[in-house]
């Protein structure tokens, strides 16, 4: 048996999906408009069966339909995927000294995350060495309305996007996961006029967080910046101090945002929302 051979028959491959993502990938790297025979020429496919993935491909918005003829280029979802993808690498890129000087004046963990379709995902973080069991990792999600991350954008975020997300389940994590909607409303508010939100062992028993947004030129909140410590250490930090730290760390990440490519990011999810 080749090694071609034993590969097809994996455990766990799904060999439709296999091809179906040849067929994309055949597509995106020409740069131009590729027909129906290219892909079969390329491919080596049965017409039909490179004709169905086509068209599913373009059901889904991952290529469309070009002209007339049998062609095609990228699609709007995946071009909105490669946008965002490039976004939030430029995100991280622009904000890895500022979480690491953070992370290095209070020897804490620091987070940045970002909104996604089900919370907050952490995508970037600085351990502390002296307690590196918090629970929290990159990729890792989390409730909004549980984390200083999730409240510090959600007081920030337009009234049509935050009734969104308030009318979510608020499901608790600990006992003190704040679970009512008017008192969530109320503490989004004293985020929004002191500028940083505080996770008191609402995501997670003994530890706290604070969060400060990271906004760009319209003032939307496209990333939050966070503190986690442990409960009941010795050394007692001041959220304050914490607080104005994130803050101007938030300053510098947001002066270094390319301000048309953001506003590209924002309006991309509002209208895969549905958001005015």
């Amino acid at each position: 048996m080749t090694s071609a051979e034993k590969d097809n028959r994996a455990p766990y491959r799904v060999n439709s999906l296999i091809r179906a993502l040849a067929v994309l990938g055949s597509v995106v790297e020409k740069g131009y408009d590729i027909s129906l025979a290219e892909v079969v020429n390329e491919l080596r496919l049965p017409k039909a069966t490179a004709f169905r993935y086509l068209q599913t491909l373009v059901a889904s918005g991952y290529l469309r339909r070009t002209g007339g003829a049998n062609t095609y280029t990228v699609g709007p979802r995946f071009l909105a995927i490669a946008r965002e993808s490039e976004v939030l690498r430029r995100l991280r890129k622009a904000s890895r000294s500022e979480i690491e000087r953070v992370a290095t004046l209070f020897g804490q963990t620091v987070n940045l995350g970002v909104l996604a379709d089900d919370g907050i995902v952490y995508i970037d973080m600085v351990e502390s060495r002296r307690h590196p069991e918090i629970k929290a990792r990159v990729g890792g999600h989390d409730a909004l309305h549980a984390t200083s991350l999730g409240k510090a954008i959600l007081a920030h975020l337009p009234e049509e996007e935050r009734r969104f997300w308030l009318a979510q389940p608020l499901t608790a994590k600990t006992l003190r996961t704040i679970t009512s909607r008017r008192r969530l409303e109320r503490e989004l508010a004293l985020v929004s006029e002191r500028g940083y939100a505080v996770d008191a062992e609402e995501n997670e028993d003994e530890a706290m967080c604070v969060g400060v947004p990271i906004l760009c030129g319209s003032g939307y909140p496209v990333a939050a910046m966070s503190l986690t410590a442990r409960t009941g250490r010795r050394t007692v930090i001041s959220e304050e101090s914490v607080a104005q730290e994130l803050s101007s760390s938030a300053a510098v990440v947001s002066s270094t945002l390319e301000q048309p490519l953001w506003l590209e990011y924002v309006n991309s999810r509002s209208q895969r929302h549905g958001w005015s």
